[in-house]
């Protein structure tokens, strides 16, 4: 693959997205240092670049605060996270056209998501689309499970035109429900939950992921504003197994502490605090709620009886 590099003089300014394409090897006879505003590990933001020695044996470092990369790159995409939500991609069918999902991912999303991400992650999506591209520039070891065989074949498509590497990406074309249970448990850093979001395939999705998530790997669910997501996320919120990082309208990301998916009723506060109560006497003022709603639909006769059963 050819080679773009920015030859100048020290500290140049260039804007976005002047991006290395790929390096496996440097252009015969360069030698020298040079700087740029940005550049492309996927899609991570990465300041200062030197190139030292010419081809063969030259050498690309790559730094970042405390990031250091020496060596041989093999493919770095010539797209920026920018370009991307600027120009979403045309990844869905629609009346013969290729169009983009108006319900995708939205842009705090892709960046939160973008942030986390690292190259050789293990990494796990329920639905596909603008979020597989990312996780696919990223580097990341990906598993996408979505029914939509042509959908895949489009971002499959759209990551060539961008050279974006799909080697280590893997779809599995089927409804999540039916075969995330089959994934390895512990075994994923990152998990996004964007599939389908009816009842009860989330709660499968999350029930799944909870179990196939690693101790420390984040989980991801978005579009809070349908209730079965805000279900989930509210959960998290409550139980102990979880840390919220950050909550929005739209997404939810949580960092697993420990593995609490397997608890029984009375060990998930959520769920403890929304249950009917059972004892009476704990519990006058809800059984007297009870009682008058049962007063009111059945009569007296029929809620002195209830009444008696409850105490009996």
């Amino acid at each position: 693959m050819p080679v773009k590099i920015a030859r100048s003089t020290p500290r140049p300014s260039f804007g976005l997205p002047e991006l290395l394409v790929a390096i496996p090897h440097l252009a015969s006879g360069f030698q020298g240092r040079c700087q740029i505003a940005t550049i492309h590990a996927g899609f991570g933001v990465i300041r200062g670049m030197s190139v030292e020695g010419s081809a063969p044996s030259a050498r690309v470092c790559l730094k970042s605060n405390d990031l250091f990369v020496s060596g041989e790159f093999s493919m770095i995409a010539n797209l920026s996270l920018e370009t991307l939500l600027a120009e979403p991609p045309k990844l869905y069918e629609h009346e013969g056209q290729l169009i983009p999902w108006p319900w995708g991912i939205d842009a705090r999303t892709c960046l939160e998501l973008n942030g986390r991400l690292k190259p050789g992650m293990n990494t796990l999506e329920t639905g596909g689309g603008l979020s597989t591209i990312i996780f696919a520039a990223s580097g990341c070891q990906h598993t996408c499970i979505m029914p939509d065989n042509a959908l895949a074949n489009n971002i499959q498509n759209y990551c060539r035109s961008a050279s974006i590497d799909t080697s280590k990406v893997r779809f599995i074309i089927s409804k999540s429900c039916d075969v995330i249970h089959q994934l390895s448990h512990s075994a994923y850093d990152l998990i996004l939950i964007d599939g389908c979001h009816g009842f009860p395939s989330v709660f499968v999705d999350f029930c799944y992921s909870a179990k196939a998530l690693k101790l420390g790997g984040a989980l991801i669910v978005d579009d809070l504003h349908i209730y079965t997501c805000d279900l989930i996320a509210s959960f998290m919120r409550s139980d102990p197994g979880w840390n919220v990082e950050l909550i929005t309208t739209r997404v939810a990301v949580a960092i697993k502490v420990s593995d609490t998916i397997d608890n029984e009723w009375t060990n998930q506060p959520f769920v403890v605090f929304r249950s009917k109560p059972s004892s009476v006497i704990k519990n006058p003022l809800y059984f007297a709620r009870l009682a008058a709603r049962t007063l009111r639909a059945e009569g007296a006769r029929v809620t002195a009886k209830k009444i008696l059963r409850k105490m009996a």
